[in-house]
């Protein structure tokens, strides 16, 4: 199998896993040039920016993909794929706001004041933390709950089959 596989595939296949959770996400934290060096962090926290762009990810986002699925499947103008359930689209839904690549771009274009560049980047980069941390919560206690639930339900076959071996 080795020698059907061309080289090129095996040295992709073995720095993907490096490169996608290392590389990206380090070069794209330093392309986002956010410099926390003699800035006061108390005045960026309290910034209107800062909150709006931090709870547009965090909050909005997440409210905006929920509803607008539940909305068009209610409407009938589409419908869940298989073997999908509103629990992962609630789990879509919370770590929608993990992007932050483009919202850093958009930032930059947005806003004409450097110090509100410096708010919304810091905001953009707390928001994509947090999303990422409130949507593995959310897919782990959702998981959880799942077991738990398959367990009962096969405690609950065994005591209606009695007991085994008879």
């Amino acid at each position: 199998m080795h020698h059907v596989t061309p080289p090129l595939q095996r040295v992709e296949r073995t720095i993907s896993v490096p490169v996608n959770f290392l590389v990206l996400p380090l070069f794209a934290f330093v392309n986002a040039q956010v410099r926390v060096v003699g800035i006061d962090i108390g005045t960026i926290l309290v910034d209107p920016v800062t909150l709006g762009v931090f709870f547009g990810a965090v909050v909005g986002k997440p409210i905006g993909i929920i509803l607008t699925t539940l909305v068009l499947v209610r409407v009938g103008f589409s419908k869940l794929p298989r073997h999908v359930d509103w629990t992962q689209v609630i789990a879509v839904g919370l770590m929608g706001g993990l992007g932050f690549t483009m919202s850093i771009l958009i930032s930059g274009l947005a806003f004409a004041n450097p110090a509100e560049v410096m708010a919304a980047k810091c905001a953009i980069l707390a928001g994509s933390l947090t999303a990422a941390v409130v949507g593995i919560a959310f897919v782990r206690g959702a998981n959880g709950m799942r077991d738990k639930r398959r367990l009962r339900i096969d405690d609950t076959v065994d005591e209606l089959n009695g007991p085994s071996g008879a």
